[in-house]
This record gives C-alpha cells, structure tokens and sequence, in this order.
C-alpha cells in the first residue's frame, strides 16, 4: 500500500505490517517523518530507497515517499461477530476494486461490522482498493464466502436479509429495516440474479427520476445503508 494517509491510517489501526518503505528524498512532510521515526524506533522493520527505487515501485505519477508492505486479513462468515444493532453488506462477484474500496470506506463510515466477498469478488487489498478505502480496509471485518447459500446459511441465525435491484418493487425509503441486518449487493454489471433478488426478507430499489438506468455500486450501497442508519436514529429499526 502507498501514500501517507493511508500508510497512517494503516498504523493507526494496528494493521499486520510487515515492513514500511521510505524514500527520503520525497518525504517532504514533516509529520510523516515524525511517523517513520517513531515507528522504527519501536521496532518496526523499514526500507530506505532511493527516489528512482521508490519510482519503479509507485503507482502513482508523485509519490509522496512512503508506502507499506501489509499482511492480508480476511474472516469467514461464521466468524464475523454479531450484535444487535450490526450491519453487514455482502457483495456478489464485485468486479471493481475502486468500488470495493469505496463500499468498505462507506461500511466504515456508518459503523458496518463486516462485509463479505462473495463468488470471484475483486481483491480488496489490490492498490487500488486500498486507496479507495482510505484505510478502511484495515477497520472493518473482511469475511469471504464461496456463494450467497453459505452466507444465507449464516444470515438465517437472526440477520434480516435485504436484497437490492433496480428490478425490485419497492423503494429503499418505503420500508422498515430491522437490525441486525445484511444488506445484499449485486455486481455492478449483473446486479443480483431474480432467484438470489427472492431470497431476501425485503427487497429494495432506489429510485431513479433522470434519463440514467443505473447508479454506480458504491454510490447505491452508499444510499441504502446511511437510510438503514436514519431509521435507526428515529428508532424505526431494531422494531
């Protein structure tokens, strides 16, 4: 993983990190320095490269000089931890990892307690996950399932299951959700098979008013679960 934030957020959340990788030459932040520093005075293994090095490595066209090498951590269902007022998202076959990253991020943001890979999902920790996660890959529960029946099989211990689609008859606002809750997402070019849409105690659209026929995935999961979040702040959920 590269950049400050992320590096920091990564840091800060205990993440495995094996090794950081600094080019001092371009680590032009002094807070970032400060970071380096102290972390390998605490023993943390670290790289020092050159600016070249570092280039050859980077993804990006100005790197900032700091990136991190970080072990993965990933969960099954059925070790995922469930409380009263849990929200999880499933994701079926999740192609992109910007849209990963951007759901995990969102997951994060309202307080989600996991979110589970499904099917042949992108890579969370690809580069381009983990900077659209803005470190929230490393805060929120990853679990990987091989299909929806193993994560229905899971969900059926208490989860109100919700699945979405454009397809759906009824809109996300009209209903009333009830916690805990997994909220089930199809792939951005499939969306979720009419057999899987029927598997849901509710189903859910969002309703579009323009010309577009979609939303982008994380923008939509986005939408669901900050309503699944305001109903519970008006004590529409947990009912």
């Amino acid at each position: 993983m590269e950049g400050i934030r992320p590096v920091w957020e990564a840091i800060e959340q205990e993440a495995p990190i094996e090794r950081l990788l600094v080019a001092p030459e371009l680590l032009d932040s002094d807070s970032a320095a400060r970071l380096v520093e102290g972390q390998e005075s605490a023993g943390l293994p670290s790289a020092h490269l050159g600016a070249a090095a570092f280039g050859s490595l980077s993804e990006r066209d100005q790197p900032t000089g700091l990136a991190a090498i970080v072990r993965t951590a990933f969960t099954t269902v059925s070790e995922l931890v469930v409380s009263d007022d849990s929200i999880f998202v499933a994701l079926d076959r999740s192609s992109g990892p910007g849209n990963l990253g951007a759901i995990v991020r969102t997951a994060d943001s309202v307080g989600a307690s996991g979110v589970v890979l499904m099917g042949d999902s992108a890579d969370p920790y690809d580069p381009q996950a983990v900077r659209a996660s803005m470190g929230s890959i490393f805060s929120v529960p990853l679990a990987r399932a091989p299909d929806l029946e193993e994560t229905l099989a899971w969900a059926a211990k208490g989860l109100q299951v919700v699945t979405t689609s454009a397809h759906a008859q009824v809109e996300h606002y009209s209903v009333r959700y009830r916690l805990p809750l997994l909220l089930v997402l199809g792939s951005e070019s499939h969306g979720l098979s009419l057999a899987a849409l029927q598997r849901g105690e509710l189903s859910v659209r969002i309703p579009m008013r323009g010309s577009a026929s979609s939303l982008n995935l994380a923008v939509a999961a986005g939408a669901l679960l900050y309503e699944i979040r305001r109903q519970e702040s008006e004590g529409g959920t947990n009912q």
